[in-house]
């Protein structure tokens, strides 16, 4: 428990950063404001690419949670070419991401998807759908099947018991996966640097440049948005876990 908040607690280091009076990223703030908070809130450039983080996330957590979900189920059944499948659906998380990111840039633009929303998302993913994947598998694999057995043997369709069954035992287990693409998209930055251009920027490439270019404390603003933001989510999906208990 110790060791986890020493690796853990400098992360976190950037929220008190955030309400530094000066301009410089000094820790602790000797003045405490809001200063930067307000910059943050009035440049255009912020807000936009907060907008299309959050909105890139959103739909690629849709889309990664779908793909996930099926090929868990898929994978959960005897077939031939299924070790293939484990192969393909892992690969994103075995390749290098640097390697990955130039490899999809090469590819789209061939297929003029560099610097839109929709190669953006296609990339993310990409990326999210095999930690889904891995996740609803794990929750398959703690499956009691004779709840599915006696569910049959009672004259429930294959459909009814799935989704009287075996969908809300699994819920944890995909609302935990979905909030791990959300989390992947939003801060994802290598891919996003490549493929984004002046209209579609999310959020963690802004932070990049501020800090290659213009360093102030308004990227830790924007980092304490990144935080609170996937922490909320993450919080949501523990506490609906404990709900549905």
């Amino acid at each position: 428990m110790a060791i986890s908040l020493l690796l853990v607690a400098p992360a976190f280091v950037v929220i008190p950063l955030s309400f530094t009076g000066k301009r410089s990223l000094q820790f602790p703030p000797e003045i405490w404001s809001l200063r930067w908070y307000r910059e943050f809130l009035d440049n255009p450039e912020w807000g936009r690419s907060l907008a299309t983080s959050i909105e890139l996330a959103l739909a690629v957590t849709a889309i990664a949670t779908v793909m996930g979900v099926s090929l868990a189920f898929a994978l959960d059944r005897e077939f031939a070419g299924k070790i293939l499948l484990w192969v393909i659906v892992l690969a994103p998380l075995a390749i290098p991401l640097i390697a990955s990111a130039v490899g999809i840039y090469a590819v789209y633009i061939e297929w003029g998807l560099a610097g839109t929303f929709l190669g953006l998302m296609l990339a993310h993913s990409c990326l999210a759908t095999p930690l889904v994947t891995v996740t609803v598998f794990s929750g398959l694999i703690g499956l009691d099947r004779q709840l599915l057995l006696a569910a049959t043997s009672l004259g429930a369709t294959p459909w009814r018991a799935f989704r009287k069954v075996t969908l809300p035992i699994l819920l944890p287990s995909v609302a935990g996966g979905a909030v791990l693409a959300f989390a992947t998209s939003f801060d994802e930055l290598v891919v996003s640097l490549l493929l984004q251009n002046s209209d579609v920027r999310p959020l963690p490439v802004v932070m990049f440049s501020s800090l290659s270019f213009n360093i102030d404390p308004t990227v830790a603003v924007a980092s304490t948005f990144t935080m609170l933001i996937t922490i909320s989510a993450a919080l949501a999906v523990a506490l609906a876990r404990k709900v549905t208990r």
